[in-house]
């Protein structure tokens, strides 16, 4: 039950939907007795057991929806930061073209940006103002994301603060790959 717990607090935290994890078990307990309970009132004619069947079938429904929903949330999130994805990335090489350090070219990207983009971006930059280097800030925001050219970009970020290399050059050719697989 406590692992549960942990893996609903983290993807409602990775949703930016601050609240605790006993309110949406609370709504899952209400959703749950109040759809069995109207589900029961409504098919009180039924013949048989009918009416109890569509009580019971009634309340799992009810009782999952909440769960339910939260994962749609979290689905259309992580769309919407990959539909968002290209547009970041090209702030970020422009950014670094016109004389950007990679921070002020993430804070660039969270103040220009819409969320949930700007929402991760935001998190990163905080994530660095309180000590954590920024290339941990950025795998930390690649996991929470959890999307394969994010992945990418920040490994190639990673690899060229160690190496050295053209970062913008770097985005750009991110940036061309993801849009030939979109089109294809």
């Amino acid at each position: 039950a406590g692992n549960e717990r942990e893996k609903m607090t983290r993807k409602l935290d990775d949703m930016f939907v601050f609240i605790p994890v006993e309110h949406l078990m609370t709504v899952k307990a209400l959703g749950g007795v109040l759809s069995c309970g109207l589900a029961l009132f409504l098919g009180y004619n039924l013949p048989g057991k009918a009416p109890y069947v569509f009580a019971g079938a009634a309340g799992a429904a009810g009782f999952f929806l909440p769960e339910l929903s939260v994962k749609y949330m979290k689905y259309r999130r992580r769309k919407a930061f990959a539909n968002q994805l290209v547009d970041a990335l090209i702030m970020l090489s422009n950014g670094l073209r016109a004389g950007f350090t990679i921070q002020q070219a993430i804070e660039m990207v969270a103040q220009e940006s819409k969320p949930p983009v700007s929402q991760e971006f935001e998190l990163v930059l905080r994530e660095f103002h309180l000590g954590i280097d920024l290339e941990t800030a950025m795998v930390n925001c690649a996991k929470r994301v959890d999307n394969d050219d994010f992945h990418l970009a920040v490994t190639a970020m990673a690899i060229c603060r160690q190496v050295g290399g053209n970062l913008a050059e770097i985005f750009d050719r991110i940036v061309a790959m993801v849009r030939d697989r979109k089109t294809i």
